[in-house]
């Protein structure tokens, strides 16, 4: 009886396939691609340390897709005043968030007792980093204003009273903001296009984060004071949202 050589499977090849198909279904970025990648790699490490595989075939450079450097955008204060005047009763939150730097899961934990109008601060209390929570937000006077406005429409509120759940059932998240965010935007762009002003071709919560660095810088900021005012561990990061970076 010959025995037959079992034939070397090209786990590689395999893995070329996979990124090949869902380059086909045009539903993933290559990004998202690539850390599917990724973690397949971590589970193949695995398979190799415990001697099912020799080598891991989803590791090289020619496992990975080509990511495009990622865009550092952050808005102009003309397209920030057409997007509060887009806003609609959304403006007090959008404010917020483009003027104070917040992450949207923050402003969805803002409650009055965190806000000081007569000093013009603003705690966050909750935040995803450690670095976030407990920090100071000096408020500028544009958004003081608004808070101000926002306070009296609401002098039942007590200050345990979450300010995002003045308005909405529930308070804002990244995902049920998205599509507020669509709706101002084109609200806006129609504004614009009136005036002839070239259109704000995208926003994202990250995009107004980014906006508040950009004009703390323009307004003498430094990266030490900034870091600490958006809850970043660390200066560098701060600075990934200058116009240099």
């Amino acid at each position: 009886m010959v025995r037959q050589v079992p034939r070397r499977r090209d786990h590689r090849g395999a893995c070329r396939r996979v990124r090949a198909i869902k380059l086909r279904e045009g539903s993933l970025s290559a990004g998202s691609i690539n850390k599917t990648l990724r973690l397949l790699a971590r589970i193949l490490d695995r398979a190799v340390r415990r001697g099912y595989l020799e080598k891991n075939p989803a590791r090289g450079e020619d496992s990975r897709l080509h990511e495009p450097t990622p865009r550092r955008i952050w808005l102009e204060l003309d397209e920030v005043r057409s997007l509060l005047n887009a806003a609609g009763d959304y403006r007090r939150e959008l404010a917020t968030l483009v003027l104070a730097g917040l992450r949207i899961s923050e402003l969805g934990g803002l409650r009055w007792r965190a806000i000081d109008l007569a000093n013009g601060t603003l705690m966050v209390e909750e935040s995803k980093t450690e670095a976030g929570e407990g920090r100071k937000i000096d408020v500028i006077p544009l958004l003081l204003s608004e808070l101000k406005l926002h306070r009296a429409e609401h002098p039942e509120a007590g200050s345990d009273d979450s300010c995002s759940r003045l308005q909405w059932d529930a308070p804002r998240d990244r995902s049920n903001s998205r599509g507020r965010l669509k709706t101002i935007l084109k609200r806006a762009n129609t504004a614009r296009a009136e005036e002839e002003l070239p259109p704000i071709t995208y926003v994202t919560n990250h995009t107004l984060r980014r906006t508040f660095a950009s004009l703390m810088y323009e307004a003498g900021a430094q990266p030490t004071g900034l870091m600490a005012q958006m809850g970043h561990k660390s200066s560098k990061l701060a600075l990934e949202s200058t116009r240099s970076g």
